[in-house]
């Protein structure tokens, strides 16, 4: 009778296990349910830090291309000193204080004089003058450079947005698989316990026989073998719950040895639509080929960017100018012209430029086409993963009671003495197999899910349903253990 409770124990806190979810936790422990996760993850994941960093300098290449169409405002100053008599005359010119006498008037002493070269003309003496101006040059027209610069970076800011999302997409999916992980852990360390103290009820039953004398010393050392395998089936659980544990953690940011109590599963939704409407969708929304579509059409840009370089250019230009001896503003004068510019040959230089942008679309091109076709291919094997690992937990959970009601028989007739030990633990791996087997399935179903929704860009909390954490009074979180032997 003893024996028979044991074992309806085992079977009972087993069926519990894959049924609901376990209890609260332990004190101390951090409470982490699925909604804290993820929200602790988003607000320290360095993706997302560096595709909120993509965002900022598309908006920031935005903000320089589109100031290209508008007038540049500049102001200068520069002093110099010179004994060069082109530029001291062209200083005095610009300060207007030029006179006859730096001409050489005082050495024209009639018409016999021509020919005498004047000493203050080609010999001035060192002279300073303070330029001071304002310059406002216009780009009116660049052949198109300026417009397909502002769509190329448009373009960068719609693809860096888009990468954003499948970044946000991409961390709440890391964060469902390292979540369930950890209850996947958790729950095969608690079947690897149940069946190490099933087995040692079975080597204690068979070490009662064998003193009886109704029961083989092989019978004895294959219990004996059992047990050992399940105490190292027990460690290993325990090194894959701390395995994901810490991976858990890490994701988090939470500090270095926190212990985490995680709360209800998260089971995303299933979308209904059939698989081509799927397809389809995915095609439209996935934020990864959104933001690939958006890169081509950047790369077009540039190509037409490229182009215009065969172009002319024309902008005007207003100047404003003082001159002095000293730093003032002596001496205005003003400057209006209109600059035409047009490169006709320059050895290839910009058709270099043209194939080189010209490559990188055909590139863009190649990386969208390819992705298209490989999410195509990812969104038919998620459905078909999602839809199988639905059947694995219906058959998963009758295979469990099943293999349960047999291993109960299994005992009642060990017990009795009408059959082997072997037939015994042969039916309790079938039953661990199931329990395992169920775990799995449930995981898979979740993770697939999941990734089907991040395939159709629809992974967000709302298709999630993933109850917060109420108190630790309630059945809402489940224990991380710590180490045991």
């Amino acid at each position: 009778m003893r024996s028979i409770a044991v074992i309806g124990s085992f079977l009972a806190a087993a069926s519990w296990l894959l049924a609901a979810p376990p209890a609260a936790s332990a004190t101390g422990a951090v409470q982490l349910d699925f909604r804290q996760a993820v929200k602790l993850t988003l607000a320290s994941s360095p993706s997302l830090r560096e595709s909120r960093g993509q965002l900022k300098a598309a908006h920031g290449a935005a903000t320089a291309a589109k100031g290209m169409r508008w007038p540049r405002l500049s102001a200068s100053l520069e002093a110099s000193r010179s004994n060069d008599p082109l530029n001291v005359f062209g200083a005095k010119l610009s300060q207007r204080d030029a006179t006859f006498a730096d001409f050489g008037a005082d050495q024209y002493t009639g018409p016999g004089s021509v020919n005498v070269a004047p000493q203050s003309l080609n010999y001035p003496g060192a002279y300073n003058n303070f330029n001071t101006s304002v310059q406002i040059e216009w780009p009116l027209y660049a052949g198109g450079r300026t417009g397909a610069a502002i769509s190329e970076a448009e373009a960068q800011i719609k693809a860096a947005r888009n990468g954003n999302i499948a970044a946000r997409q991409g961390v709440i999916f890391s964060v469902l698989r390292a979540y369930e992980g950890v209850r996947a852990a958790d729950a095969e360390l608690t079947v690897a316990r149940h069946a190490r103290a099933a087995a040692a009820s079975y080597l204690s039953t068979a070490q009662k026989r064998y003193k009886q004398g109704t029961a083989l010393k092989s019978d004895l050392l294959t219990a004996q073998v059992s047990y050992d395998q399940s105490r190292l089936a027990e460690r290993s659980a325990q090194d894959r719950l701390d395995n994901a544990c810490e991976y858990l953690r890490i994701l988090t940011g939470l500090p270095e040895g926190t212990e985490i109590a995680i709360g209800s599963p998260a089971e995303p939704d299933m979308p209904t639509a059939p698989l081509t409407e799927l397809k389809s969708e995915a095609s439209v929304r996935n934020p990864t080929l959104a933001a690939l579509r958006d890169q081509v059409s950047s790369s077009r840009a540039a190509v037409s960017g490229e182009k215009a370089a065969y172009l002319p250019r024309f902008s005007l230009v207003l100047r404003r100018d003082w001159n002095d001896r000293t730093l003032g503003l002596s001496a205005p004068s003003y400057t209006v012209a209109g600059v035409v510019s047009w490169d006709l040959f320059d050895f290839g230089t910009r058709r270099g430029s043209v194939a080189q942008a010209t490559g990188k679309l055909d590139s863009a091109e190649g990386r969208f086409d390819a992705y298209k076709q490989r999410l195509l291919i990812e969104v038919d094997h998620s459905w078909r993963t999602a839809r199988e690992a639905a059947d694995r937990v219906e058959v998963s959970q009758n295979a469990v009671a099943q293999a349960g009601e047999a291993q109960r028989i299994l005992k009642l007739r060990f017990g009795q003495g009408l059959t082997t030990i072997t037939e015994l633990l042969d039916g309790q791996a079938r039953l661990q197999q199931a329990q395992a087997n169920l775990v799995s399935a449930r995981y898979q179903l979740r993770v697939s899910r999941a990734a089907l929704l991040a395939e159709l860009g629809m992974l967000d909390l709302s298709h999630i349903n993933a109850p917060a954490s109420q108190s630790t009074s309630a059945p809402a979180t489940t224990q991380i253990p710590g180490d045991s032997e």
